[in-house]
């Protein structure tokens, strides 16, 4: 492995442990006993480091969203995608538990993910349209109030992280936050569906 990859490991590492503004590129250095020389050498500044594990995140998001329109059923498709997002986000978790000290500071990566945020909308838009002709979304809830929910979506995610950072770093069963992830970002689905979609979203979700 390149030293440039290690270090990103254990800034992730470190990031996720303590937070962003907790560790300095002094520190990682100490951490994997090399001299800081070697950090800035890959990483001129910690803005440089945070930026390429955004980015990373960022990619194995995007190989995930390659597959996403592959989905015959779009609902179940919809419903179980925080599944296949958590562990990706778990892993760079720091980036939304820090999400007030992202826009503070590293204002290059907060417009990134307002760039990002504006591209999924417009891309979830025509799937939701869809929806509304299979069926299962009501068909009276107005193109406007289908890009909240979008924005709210991003937000409540970002949130969960935050909220329950405690439970998360103490668990032993990652399954468990897992699951209540899932449940936490569909409450948001369930007021949009029909009773068709109601009717799918309990048997996706396994609820009586």
């Amino acid at each position: 492995m390149k030293r440039k990859d290690k270090i990103l490991i254990q800034a992730q590492l470190q990031f996720n442990e303590q937070g962003i503004s907790a560790v300095s590129l002094k520190a990682i250095a100490k951490a994997m006993k090399i001299s800081y020389g070697n950090v800035t050498y890959h990483f001129a500044n910690k803005a440089q480091l945070v930026g390429q594990l955004y980015a990373n995140m960022l990619t194995e998001h995007q190989q995930i969203s390659m597959a996403f329109g592959a989905q015959k059923n779009l609902l179940e498709a919809i419903i179980l995608a925080p599944n296949d997002t958590f562990e990706i986000s778990f892993r760079y978790r720091f980036l939304f538990i820090d999400f007030a000290t992202i826009i503070r500071q590293y204002p290059d990566i907060h417009q990134q993910q307002q760039q990002l945020t504006a591209t999924r909308m417009e891309a979830l838009a025509p799937i939701f349209d869809l929806l509304k002709q299979q069926g299962y979304f009501r068909t009276e809830i107005p193109p406007s109030q289908i890009q909240h929910l979008m924005q709210i979506s991003g937000a409540i995610r970002t949130f969960f992280f935050m909220h329950h950072y405690t439970e998360i770093e103490q668990t032993k069963n990652l399954e468990d936050i897992k699951r209540s992830y899932l449940l936490y970002v569909n409450q948001l689905l369930y007021p949009y569906l029909t009773p068709s979609g109601i009717q799918v979203y309990k048997e996706v979700l396994n609820l009586e």
